[in-house]
């Protein structure tokens, strides 16, 4: 009795990837990628995580710098997290559309393109973020596939498509004209 409620409890706490089930693969709480040993849940970017939560578990603050999220302040790593409105526009550039091309990248929306650039990030590279050692590599944390299930990776771009170079502005990340 006491199974049969805790499996209630988590189809309406974690939604089902049916798929997955009918695969024998159970809840929607898988990585992306498999890795061995598997991830914690508390180490995972979930369904049921806040957009705050994602950006906390997986470190993206510690890199880039992001409207709204004060512990971001001191990143230098990574381009500022205003995908909202740079995405269309790096994707429609010469050096994107050459990945393209070249068969490296291949995202048309702006939120195709931010789940290539967590899940790929060396599909295409912003100028001055390469590896150092490496310039064909992008110094991002290649292996967030293992860190996020669909539904966290869902959860995330979904929040990172609403911020704006306006918000990074309004923040004082920064200085626009007037």
């Amino acid at each position: 009795m006491v199974a049969f409620f805790a499996l209630l409890n988590s189809t309406i706490a974690v939604p089902l990837n049916w798929q997955s089930l009918l695969k024998g693969k159970g809840f929607w709480l898988e990585p992306i990628t498999s890795k061995a040993p598997p991830i914690p849940l508390e180490q995972l970017a979930l369904p049921t995580d806040s957009p705050k939560m994602i950006i906390k578990k997986m470190g993206c603050y510690v890199c880039h710098k992001i409207p709204f999220f004060p512990d971001s302040r001191e990143s230098e790593y990574g381009p500022i997290l205003i995908t909202g409105s740079t995405s269309n526009l790096i994707i429609a550039s010469p050096g994107y559309q050459e990945q393209v091309h070249n068969g490296k990248a291949k995202a048309t929306t702006a939120k195709e393109y931010i789940k290539e650039s967590i899940l790929n990030p060396s599909a295409f590279i912003l100028p001055g973020y390469e590896d150092p050692k490496n310039p064909e590599l992008s110094s991002m944390y290649r292996f967030y596939g293992e860190r996020f299930t669909e539904g966290g990776l869902e959860v995330l771009v979904d929040y990172l498509l609403t911020l704006t170079a306006e918000d990074a502005m309004n923040d004082g990340l920064i200085i626009g004209h007037q």
